[in-house]
């Protein structure tokens, strides 16, 4: 089920992408970053598409497996931001059902 961001184009700006999370909470959802990325915003959303979620994210893991102890921690209402290198997979686990809201951007932001 992972989630292939990777043919996104960015337009001269940022580029959006929402993808379902996996149906067990807590597994991982492998994303796929586009190439030109160099930062993305990740926020999590319950089924209901407007509840805001809590989740994690790693950058090792298995696509549908329990993803592990090894992460960062996004809080409900939050977004949290990373540096990434374009092409790499993250992974990222959060309420069943629930979805995940990707911004990705070309430069890094102080």
């Amino acid at each position: 089920m992972a989630a292939d961001h990777s043919s996104l184009t960015r337009g001269g700006g940022n580029a959006a992408k929402r993808s379902a999370l996996d149906a067990t909470a807590g597994n991982a959802l492998a994303v796929l970053t586009p190439s030109w990325a160099r930062e993305v915003m990740l926020q999590l959303v319950e089924s209901d598409e407007t509840t805001d979620a809590a989740g994690s994210v790693a950058y090792d893991g298995v696509d549908g497996d329990p993803i592990g102890d090894d992460v960062t921690r996004i809080a409900a209402g939050q977004a949290v931001v990373l540096r990434i290198a374009g092409g790499c997979t993250l992974y990222v686990a959060g309420p069943a059902g629930g979805y995940l809201h990707a911004t990705y951007g070309a430069r890094v932001t102080a």
